[in-house]
């Protein structure tokens, strides 16, 4: 049961690091683009080691044996997907967000 979830918390978490690469503003200058990028992988990676240290330090002796890889795996599939979509999110609406057309109420 386990298996099967971790199998589509990938593909799901494919499909997201698929939509952070592809759908990046082409308006913005790359170099801070790609810092931005960046930042985000760091976080993610960060964020991941501390929580497989966290599992491990959380987990007996015995439940390490049996469940640390998938809880592990699992938990930073979900992160992952967390850190992305947020990323994506902030970057090309908020961030990096389009330039306005036409003309506001206060112009």
């Amino acid at each position: 049961m386990i298996g099967a979830f971790i199998f589509l918390l990938a593909i799901i978490g494919l499909g997201v690091l698929w939509a952070f690469f592809s759908f990046q503003p082409q308006y913005v200058n790359q170099q801070q683009l790609k810092a931005f990028n960046w930042t985000i992988v760091s976080m993610c990676a960060i964020f991941c080691i501390g929580l497989v240290g966290y599992i491990w330090s959380d987990l007996s002796p015995e439940g390490r044996r049996d469940f640390f890889w998938p809880v592990a795996l699992g938990g930073c599939i979900a992160a992952e997907i967390a850190f992305f979509t947020i990323g994506l999110l902030l970057r090309n609406f908020w961030i990096f967000a389009p330039p306005r057309r036409g003309r506001s109420i206060f112009d």
